[in-house]
């Protein structure tokens, strides 16, 4: 079992992504396991309304705060995901996955995840140097 404040990572550039995270959330809750969910935003907006950096800022913060992560179906191809991954690994977050095919089902099935920091090196070197060539970068004075 889960102890401790559990940080929710998935993908949330769609409303059914942030419905996936509810879902997930729902599920967890359901197993008496404490979940930060950061698509569960203040003021009624949704979660992929925001500004990304805002939202990545304010998860990095909640995820400093717990024990785990729970990295949902999605989380690899989504950059933020990747970097709260990262940070995880780095600050000793205990990390699990979700099973996708009993997701499917709506059972919450949660494998233990680990990657070595040489691979952690690899994978964020090669995000960014992917991503570079996408996002334009705006400094404002």
């Amino acid at each position: 079992m889960i102890e401790g404040k559990t940080y929710l990572s998935g993908p949330m550039n769609s409303q059914k992504a942030v419905d996936q995270m509810f879902r997930v959330a729902r599920l967890l809750k359901d197993k008496q396991i404490d979940v930060i969910n950061p698509a569960d935003v203040p003021y009624g907006k949704t979660y992929y309304s925001h500004l990304p950096a805002e939202g990545l800022r304010n998860g990095l913060c909640s995820l400093t705060e717990s024990e785990n992560i729970v990295l949902i179906p999605g989380w690899k191809e989504a950059r933020g995901c990747i970097i709260e991954m990262f940070t995880a690994a780095l600050i000793g977050t205990k990390m699990f996955t979700v099973n996708e095919i009993q997701l499917e089902k709506d059972i919450i099935l949660l494998e233990k995840y680990e990657i070595p920091l040489e691979q952690l090196n690899k994978t964020v070197a090669q995000l960014l140097l992917t991503q570079n060539e996408t996002y334009e970068l705006k400094y404002s004075k």
